[in-house]
């Protein structure tokens, strides 16, 4: 996951504080997002289930009915609006979560211009209607940055960014009624130079979660107790964009802004710099996504100039090695060169789910082969252009969830439109 948010329409490493992808592991078909055997992790709402990817071809827009559009998706449905029309549409989303069947759904907003949100909202219909959870709570009003949800949707968790505000601090919540009450666990300060953080990820029961935000915390137990497990270590103080986690939450993968991939293989205990030295070391990375098992990965980075004038493209990094070795799949084919945003992936790693925005490409990628090769899926539909946040799934890559931040803003709402969007589905 960098992120004033959306102050600019900049890629997440520059415009956001930070976040942690929950994304539990797909393989676990406990873990968030799935059903299926196992979820993968993305950058994309957490759940770590398993971010997963549905592989579509783009189709036609169409409407559903009731002023939503949408386009035709891989995985045998269409990209459809959501919350146009509804209390929830025009709001600065900036993170969503699944369950293993796509069907419990969790995303949070954060405080736009002009639109004092910052709320929880549900979905137990696999996003046909959304509920704020946090209206009128003292979990109302936050600058909410991350989410992560359990197999099932019961146990999720959620953190604030940095305001800027001293004596600062980012504050992680929990809930174990699917969203309906919510507690303020503890506050972690930032030991990084930027705050870019936090993001968090959850195993597939809840139980074992993992935020990033400086240095690298865990909870063995849904977030009541958490400890430093990277304080005094070459992993501390850094400044975390994203992460991804197995079903278990033991093998887990991060990235930092505008530098390296690291991973875990002991949940956290100790972290290894796998790109360091390497060509995937000091790209502009954005997300990262994991299978159920920890052993397929997917990453990726924005377009960026280095400091010593370097161009280096926005391309879809993967790894079958747990991250020992790292492979560029889409540099020089039509996929490279965008500014990515977000990724997700199926608990197997087969089916992996990427997003575009700020102005180049704008769109929903998919793969069906481990990321070997993509296909645009919204181009030339009405959910092409939109600026794309966030993308999670369900653990067999069936059911994708995606928020937007670009929607024109409601009336009542003052806000520009990189600050406000809408949750599709397809």
């Amino acid at each position: 996951m960098l992120r004033a948010k959306y102050s600019v329409s900049f890629p997440r490493s520059v415009r956001r504080f930070g976040r942690i992808s929950c994304w539990l592991g797909l393989a676990a078909i406990a873990s968030c997002s799935n059903s299926a055997p196992a979820g993968g992790s993305g950058t994309g709402g957490t759940t770590n289930l398993g971010d997963v990817s549905t592989g579509g071809a783009g189709g036609n827009a169409v409407s559903d009915g009731g002023g939503a559009s949408g386009a035709t998706s891989l995985g045998g449905g269409t990209w459809i609006n959501r919350t146009a029309g509804t209390t929830a549409a025009g709001l600065p989303w900036v993170d969503v979560a699944s369950d293993a069947t796509g069907t419990n759904l969790v995303a949070v907003t954060t405080i736009g211009t002009g639109n004092p949100d910052g709320n929880i909202w549900t979905s137990a219909d696999a996003g046909a209607t959304w509920s704020n959870r946090t209206k009128g709570t003292t979990a109302s009003g936050q600058y909410w940055q991350s989410v992560a949800s359990d197999a099932i949707g019961t146990n999720l968790v959620a953190v604030t960014r940095f305001t800027g505000i001293l004596p600062g601090g980012e504050d992680v919540w929990t809930s174990a009624d699917g969203g309906a009450t919510w507690t303020k666990r503890t506050t972690v300060n930032s030991t990084a130079r930027g705050v870019v953080g936090p993001t968090i990820a959850s195993d597939s029961t809840g139980k074992h979660l993992v935020l990033a935000d400086g240095d690298i915390w865990s909870s063995d137990d849904s977030g009541a107790t958490w400890t430093d497990r990277t304080a005094a270590t070459s992993a501390a103080a850094q400044t975390w964009i994203d992460m991804a986690s197995d079903s278990t939450a033991t093998h887990l993968v991060g990235i930092t802004a505008a530098s390296d991939i690291w991973t875990s293989a002991d949940a956290g205990a100790t972290w290894s710099n796998r790109t360091t030295g390497t060509a995937a070391s000091g790209l502009d990375w954005q997300g990262v996504a994991s299978d159920a098992t920890g052993t397929t990965l997917v990453a990726v980075c924005s377009v960026s100039v280095s400091s010593s004038g370097i161009l280096y493209a926005g391309d879809i990094w993967v790894s079958a090695d747990s991250g020992t070795t790292w492979t560029n799949r889409t540099t020089g084919t039509a996929a490279s060169g965008h500014l990515w945003v977000s990724v997700a992936s199926d608990a197997a790693g087969t089916h992996l789910v990427a997003a575009s925005a700020h102005g180049i490409g704008n769109d929903i990628w998919t793969s069906s082969d481990s990321g070997t090769t993509w296909l645009n899926e919204t181009t030339g539909t009405t959910a092409s252009g939109q600026q794309w946040a966030r993308v999670a799934s369900d653990a067999s890559g069936v059911r994708l969830v995606s928020v937007t931040s670009n929607g024109a803003p409601v009336s009542g709402h003052t806000g520009t439109p990189c600050c406000f969007g809408d949750i599709w589905t397809n």
